[in-house]
């Protein structure tokens, strides 16, 4: 299989579906989530053809992606593994991806740079909902997540995705750190190699 275009990483994680990118000539996002997805979308989702190429319908959330566009990297140090997660308790607000690195390096040929705005809504220290807008030169899509943390472990449930590239209903697990600025989320199984996407709030 080729490898996926990104444009879910995030999320949904995360199927947060996070968009961690790999372009290689082909054309779906990578919706292999973090730490392995429990629903019934797991794996990447080849053949999504871009926001473009899909009867979209009404977008999950009034999210405007204006962050800037951030390409994968490899660990500067050649590192096997990131850094052990720390968990914590995630701040509302609006925060853009900022870098994502890849352990101890891609296994796509041409990492795509990628646009990611999440907004955050927490209901409490252990739960919320994320909407989010991602995309990259030739793609956007919307999500809507609802997560649940217990520990350094963050659980995610896809609620909304626009273009339908993933199952709504679908859950994943991972690691994940947050501070009252930062997010950062871990996706262990991403089909271009484990890597660690880091949000900043603006």
């Amino acid at each position: 299989m080729a490898h996926p275009t990104s444009a879910a990483r995030i999320l949904g994680l995360f199927l947060v579906v996070f968009v961690a990118a790999c372009g290689s000539g082909s054309s779906g996002p990578d919706a292999s989530g973090v730490g392995g997805t429990t629903g019934a979308a797991g794996g990447a989702a080849a053949g999504a053809g871009g926001g473009a190429a899909m009867d979209a319908g009404p977008p999950c959330n009034a999210v405007v992606n204006g962050a800037p566009f951030t390409t994968p990297a490899d660990a500067p140090d050649g590192g096997a593994s990131p850094p052990p997660a720390t968990g914590g308790t995630i701040a509302s607000g609006t925060y853009s991806l900022t870098s994502s690195t890849y352990y101890p390096s891609s296994s796509c040929l041409s990492p795509e740079p990628t646009a990611v705005t999440w907004v955050v809504t927490a209901s409490s220290s252990t739960a919320g909902t994320f909407d989010l807008a991602y995309g990259t030169a030739s793609s956007a899509f919307t999500e809507t997540i609802s997560y649940t943390t217990d520990g350094t472990t963050i659980t995610t449930l896809l609620t909304c995705i626009n273009p339908p590239v993933l199952t709504v209903g679908t859950t994943n697990m991972g690691p994940y750190s947050a501070t009252p600025t930062t997010l950062t989320i871990y996706l262990l199984d991403a089909a271009c190699g484990p890597h660690v996407d880091l949000y900043t709030k603006q």
